[in-house]
């Protein structure tokens, strides 16, 4: 099992190696801790000023010209600083002690200097990842992890269970939708590249102020958590309006049940070296007994796009977070 993951985008990322691990318990674990150019931030007295990237494209310089590692080595008033990763790091480390993950990636220095230096020739050009000589180093590391753990696998690995279930629907990358919901909403869908379409469920252009529901049911016989997924955009400002979630069903004594929820529609910081960027986000809705409930909104500002939902979840009680089901949340153009 290889895990590979966005760095700043850690939901679920540990909840999904349980899984995983509770699944397949004598796999062979390698999880892949890798940094990109475009980590490293340039400094001046103290204050951030942008990326290694945003110092490049202000000097003129390529990533690899001797320009740039002119600068990098001797200007002593150039101060880098790599953006923090102790939250990544920190699951990372858990991964590896409790479920037995290999951990493997690109060296690195302490000092973004350092690394720049010593190791520039494992990273791609346009500071956002690796060359072809990083990803041969990967391979060959991910290679090395997986002949040290065939020396103790057992002749029949054992198959564990994916747990007490759960019903993930994600139209994001399909546009497909089974489940119930009001008629005024349509599919909307965007055209990332050439190759890739992605969907989102909303009241449209023509009606971005209007709110709307769908239902979602639990299937199992006990309590479940359920998470929404949703468009978000920044990392300044947002196109998408603030919105109030009202969440209703029937609990278990015949009571009717209502809880309220407000999104928060700016995107992380995380991905501010990207420029404007439209992600998805992941939010809580907490538990809800087997049956069916209704998910509401209405937006509590008026902006030029709607609402738009992409998932939802039901899953197993005590879950923390989870990913956003679809692909790697890095759409950079504001076309929608």
């Amino acid at each position: 099992i290889i895990l590979n993951f966005f760095s700043k985008g850690l939901n679920g990322l540990y909840d999904l190696a349980v899984r995983l691990r509770e699944r397949y318990p004598d796999a062979i674990m390698v999880v892949l801790r890798v940094v990109q150019m475009n980590h490293i931030n340039w400094a001046q007295k103290g204050k951030i000023i942008g990326t290694l990237e945003d110092l490049a494209k202000w000097r003129k310089y390529k990533f690899g010209s001797e320009e740039l590692f002119s600068l990098i080595k001797h200007n002593k008033q150039l101060t880098l600083r790599w953006m923090g990763f102790a939250e990544r790091d920190k699951v990372l480390l858990k991964i590896k002690k409790k479920l037995g993950a290999k951990i493997r990636g690109i060296p690195m220095s302490l000092d973004p200097k350092e690394t720049i230096l010593k190791y520039h020739e494992y990273f791609s050009q346009d500071f956002r990842g690796l060359s072809i000589r990083g990803h041969v180093l990967l391979l060959k590391a991910i290679r090395q992890a997986t002949k040290t753990g065939m020396e103790t696998y057992p002749m029949e690995p054992r198959i564990g269970t994916w747990g007490d279930g759960d019903k993930c629907s994600s139209w994001y990358t399909s546009g497909v939708i089974t489940e119930n919901h009001s008629p005024s909403l349509v599919m909307e869908q965007f055209t990332f590249s050439s190759s890739q379409k992605l969907f989102a469920l909303s009241t449209g252009l023509d009606h971005p102020p209007a709110g709307s529901w769908i239902h979602v049911t639990n299937p199992y016989n006990q309590d479940r958590q359920l998470f929404i997924s949703y468009m978000a955009s920044g990392p300044d400002y947002s196109i998408y309006p603030q919105t109030e979630i009202t969440l209703q069903f029937t609990n278990q004594k015949g009571e009717r049940i209502e809880r309220k929820f407000t999104t928060n529609p700016l995107s992380s910081t995380a991905y501010s070296h990207l420029g404007r960027v439209n992600t998805v986000k992941t939010k809580d809705l907490g538990v809800i007994p087997p049956g069916t409930a209704v998910v509401s909104w209405v937006p509590l500002e008026r902006k030029n796009r709607p609402f738009r939902i992409t998932a939802m979840k039901v899953v197993k009680e005590g879950v923390s977070s989870v990913g956003v089901l679809g692909p790697a949340v890095d759409l950079r153009v504001d076309h929608y």
